[in-house]
């Protein structure tokens, strides 16, 4: 079912977008992000179509936020945030950078913060910047990091699931990949080390295959591969 919801939703987007009928798409693309679930791939793609909305938009009847504009999104609801950060996608952040820094060291989604900090990796920001999350302050550079899916953690997660998950059973390792990437997303500005992704594999695995049920087919993997319970991650960095 979530394939081809999924797949049905993503072609749905995009037609309307063809058709230029944007505020259906923006509305399609918007009550998905309210799901408590979306898989990072998916979200993604969603987000792009953001962008493309946006610019199409432009075109159409040029928008320029002013930061006052941002500033008020950016504290909005969820929805406001993520079309904020979207509209920044096609921006300069340099212009931005004082709202963005705000808006890392409030209480805010962690996976929205990691959409942010993705731009600022993206754009190769290079000034010492600082995020709160879950009571920890982190500091980092944004220049220094790697996109989480050049990481070595994830690269090693990543030829685990799919020498093994993907061989037997393709869908559940779809929804694996999925969860790695999203894992790592959520971990930013931090990653994870080429020594972690055997754990991270476990966990992602584990996770996909609790998620459909399949307790039974958990237990197989872990008896054909030799799996220890004390080799998965309980929780992502």
């Amino acid at each position: 079912m979530g394939k081809n919801y999924y797949t049905e939703l993503l072609e749905n987007v995009e037609a309307l977008i063809t058709q230029e009928e944007f505020d259906k798409a923006k509305e399609l693309i918007l009550e998905e992000f309210k799901m408590p679930y979306i898989p990072l791939d998916v979200e993604e793609q969603l987000q792009r179509y953001l962008q493309t909305i946006s610019a199409e938009e432009k075109e159409v009847s040029p928008v320029s936020y002013r930061e006052e504009d941002l500033l008020r999104m950016l504290s909005g609801v969820e929805e406001a945030q993520l079309m904020a950060i979207s509209y920044l996608g096609s921006c300069n952040i340099r212009n931005y950078m004082e709202p963005l820094k705000d808006y890392l060291v409030e209480e805010h989604s962690r996976l929205l913060k990691s959409f942010v900090i993705t731009l600022m990796i993206d754009q190769q920001i290079s000034e010492e910047i600082e995020m709160r999350a879950d009571g920890i302050t982190y500091t980092f550079c944004p220049v220094q990091i790697a996109p989480p899916f050049l990481t070595d953690g994830y690269e090693a997660a990543y030829d685990i699931i799919r020498n093994t998950l993907e061989r037997d059973n393709p869908s559940s390792a779809k929804i694996a990949f999925a969860l790695l990437l999203e894992k790592c997303y959520r971990a930013l500005p931090l990653s994870y080390e080429e020594e972690e992704g055997e754990a991270l594999a476990y966990a992602c695995i584990k996770e996909a295959l609790m998620s459909l049920g399949a307790d039974d087919l958990w237990e197989a993997y872990k008896e054909a591969y030799g799996v220890e319970e004390k080799f998965i991650f309980d929780n992502n960095i």
